[in-house]
């Protein structure tokens, strides 16, 4: 496979995506790209073809001086601020004054650059019906939207460019909510719903790692002023789903237990009082009830046909990330 471009440029690189694609990129065989990584934590991965500069999109002038040295062919922009519970947009102005730094220097180059921007699924509401338009419910989606319209207001093909919106990814390795998910299986003391079936589309980080290569190299017409959603192709249904990460935790056949949605909107208000009154965290809030009960799916054929194939199915993926798990915390 012959690479049209040579130099990777990652932001982010030390971050859940970043680091499993700089480790895709330099490990596997049929690419020979150069990959510099932007981060502003330590360097996450070594090797003889990586480089990387400890940097804060934020400060234009050091993050200027570093692209016109190494001169990127494509850019992977993966830097920002996660949190969804800061009450404030200038809390995330890595995501948008940061992200316009970064677009007004490729912008300046002599060459014609290819850059990928993440957004997030949250530039709507879980629940909103339409992905044409835009309608966040958080300062983070709101950050993601403001860089999204500058994208696309953009005229010209000096940049060419591709929005990526990640839905929730997942994989080994992964210290969120789903680090408690797999505690919670461990101890058999997860609990799905009763008598509901949930249906959400979801990313295997190895499986969007792989998605985000094929798109590198994708023909113009697949990438330039193209939106796709990062997600595995076959939605999950959440509850059939945690009976088989069960099942691979314990190595038999496991259900988990059943609870009646009216005793989980009940534990749920009482979390959301326990989480106002003493600033600590509950595992039942109305916010993640309200999670475990929508729908969120999205049609990623456009996507599919461009990436072909995914290496990874459900079981594969869902037996790496039980091992992961359990390697981790025998350390």
């Amino acid at each position: 496979m012959k690479n049209r471009f040579k130099t990777v440029l990652i932001t982010g690189c030390s971050g859940f995506i970043g680091r499993n694609l700089v480790k895709y990129l330099i490990s596997n065989s049929n690419f020979n790209y150069k990959i510099v990584g932007i981060d502003t934590k330590k360097k996450s991965y070594k090797n003889k073809n990586f480089i990387f500069f400890k940097c804060s999109i934020l400060n234009i002038y050091k993050l200027e001086a570093i692209i016109k040295d190494v001169k990127p062919d494509i850019v992977i922009h993966l830097a920002a601020t996660t949190s969804l519970d800061l009450n404030n947009l200038n809390f995330y102005k890595s995501n948008h004054v940061g992200s316009k730094n970064l677009i007004k220097i490729l912008l300046e180059s002599k060459k014609q650059i290819r850059l990928i921007y993440t957004s997030t699924m949250l530039v709507n509401q879980i629940d909103h019906n339409s992905r044409l338009g835009y309608k966040p419910n958080s300062y983070y989606g709101v950050s993601k939207t403001i860089v999204e319209k500058y994208i696309k207001s953009l005229a010209g093909d000096k940049l060419q460019w591709c929005i990526l919106r990640p839905v929730t990814i997942w994989g080994d390795g992964l210290d969120n909510h789903f680090k408690s998910f797999l505690f919670l299986i461990s101890k058999k003391l997860y609990f799905n719903i009763k008598n509901q079936k949930t249906y959400k589309s979801f990313g295997y980080i190895k499986n969007s790692v792989f998605q985000i290569s094929k798109l590198m190299n994708a023909k113009s017409i697949n990438f330039h002023r193209k939106i796709y959603y990062l997600a595995d192709y076959e939605p999950i249904e959440l509850n059939s789903w945690a009976d088989k990460i069960s099942s691979i935790f314990h190595e038999k056949q496991i259900k988990n237990l059943r609870l009646n949605i009216i005793l989980l909107k009940c534990l749920a208000k009482f979390g959301d009082i326990i989480v106002k009154l003493s600033f600590h965290n509950f595992y039942m809030q109305s916010r993640r009830l309200k999670n475990m009960t929508i729908n969120f799916i999205v049609k990623n054929e456009k996507f599919e046909k461009i990436n072909g194939k995914l290496p990874w199915s459900l079981d594969q993926a869902s037996k790496n990330f039980v091992n992961e798990y359990k390697k981790n915390i025998s350390k």
